[in-house]
């Protein structure tokens, strides 16, 4: 009887000792939930302020290239009504009209850029900032930039600050390279079939590059693409997207870059 009494206080005591670390598991494993949840949220946070912070450094390097673009244009103006205004004062209006036809109408071209009026289908709105800098930039130095973008181009399936760096910098690289060349042709394409947006960027060059070398790290070739940040460029793509394709060839005298972002 008595060993009864003691087995059963036995199954009692390791009941109640199972219980209580139930208990403590339960708790622990509560507390560690929480402690996850708190620590994604904050990493989350985290992750949301530096695409803040990204996006803000963005920004201004759009707004600082048109704020100069701005005081180049500017600058250009006082200049030619300083011209305007001596032409009249000499009353040399053979030098007036020759003044107007090559240098007034030229500038208002600039203004009349038909190429910023496609932008109006291009919905990212950093994008559009970044692209109407670059243009304007091409504008003033005299380089040959067609654009063509014929339908809306909505959100695409990739952050606005990745996809506004990788054209920034193709276009930056596009720009090097037709300065030194003959054409000083640029082309800048936008197309969207089924939500799978197309960027083209094209540009005429004066020395040919090796095609497999331009996305290494070290590479520093000044040929068609100048070697200016490619490597940042594919890291990005192969780092984060899996939808995210980059086409690179040489066409018709032309070194071209072709992102497509699926959706």
């Amino acid at each position: 009887m008595l060993s009864l009494v003691v087995n059963a206080i036995k199954i009692k005591a390791i009941l109640v000792y199972g219980i209580i670390m139930c208990t403590v598991y339960f708790i622990i494993t509560l507390a560690y939930i929480h402690l996850y949840i708190i620590s994604k949220r904050k990493i989350e946070y985290y992750e949301e302020k530096q695409k803040e912070y990204e996006n803000i450094i963005l920004y201004t390097n759009i707004i600082e290239d048109m704020l100069y673009d701005r005081r180049k244009f500017i600058h250009d103006f006082q200049n030619i009504m300083l011209s305007l205004k001596g032409l009249i004062d000499n009353k040399d209006i053979k030098g007036l009209k020759e003044y107007y036809y090559k240098e007034v109408l030229r500038e208002k071209r600039k203004l009349d850029n038909r190429n910023i009026y496609y932008l109006k289908h291009v919905k990212n709105l950093s994008l559009k900032g970044l692209l109407t800098a670059k243009i304007q930039k091409c504008s003033y130095l005299k380089l040959d930039i067609h654009v063509e973008i014929f339908e809306d181009i909505e959100d695409m399936s990739i952050e606005s600050v990745d996809i506004c760096r990788i054209v920034g910098i193709l276009m930056d690289n596009a720009i090097e390279a037709a300065k030194s060349s003959l054409e000083k042709k640029i082309f800048v394409g936008m197309h969207n079939e089924e939500n799978n947006v197309t960027i083209l960027i094209a540009n005429s060059f004066s020395v040919k590059t090796d095609l497999k070398k331009i996305f290494e790290k070290d590479y520093s070739g000044k040929g068609a693409d100048r070697g200016l940040g490619l490597y940042i460029v594919k890291d990005i793509i192969d780092r984060k997207y899996e939808n995210v394709l980059l086409n690179t060839f040489i066409e018709d005298n032309l070194f071209i870059q072709e992102i497509i972002v699926l959706d």
